[in-house]
């Protein structure tokens, strides 16, 4: 993680002043090694506590969330957590990663352990990626091929094949 933050600082300065520093003292991160979440999660949250409320998204207009407000948006109602297809209901979802509108990228628990999900309506395995790992992977290759750009009076990167 912090190569990729080194990498972002690299190509886009702006965009790596909207992560905020890991909270020292905080028990926050405790809290969710309760949960046992996979090891990409904790360490990420190591070396970054998210982005500043004003970013729109340094990961490609995807916000990493900072542990407080992950904290506050954990979805636990069995309701909310069946998936779009009824195949099967997940047991929690920790949300990672805010996208434009109200979509939630994060891990949701599930029997046999963790998804890399997407929770709107319900939860349903990400499009994305398969974890985290594989998700700030593929923001690399494509960070380092120049496949993101800026725009005046944005706070976040955008992909180039969105726009």
């Amino acid at each position: 993680m912090n190569a990729l933050i080194e990498l972002i600082r690299l190509k886009h300065p702006e965009m790596a002043d909207l992560l905020q520093p890991v909270m020292n003292g905080s028990d926050l991160l405790q809290e969710f090694e309760k949960m046992q979440l996979p090891d990409d999660y904790y360490q990420t949250y190591r070396v970054v506590n998210g982005e500043k409320e004003e970013s729109d998204g340094v990961f490609g207009l995807h916000k990493l969330l900072p542990l407080e407000v992950a904290l506050k948006h954990i979805v636990k109602d069995p309701e909310e957590l069946a998936n779009f297809k009824g195949k099967f209901t997940y047991e929690l979802f920790v949300p990672i990663f805010q996208i434009p509108g109200r979509v939630l990228i994060g891990y949701a628990k599930k029997d046999d352990g963790w998804d890399f999900a997407e929770y709107d309506l319900g939860v349903s395995p990400s499009r994305y990626a398969t974890s985290l790992t594989d998700f700030f992977q593929q923001f690399k290759a494509k960070l380092l091929n120049d496949g993101y750009a800026t725009e005046s009076g944005f706070k976040g990167l955008i992909d180039r094949d969105e726009m």
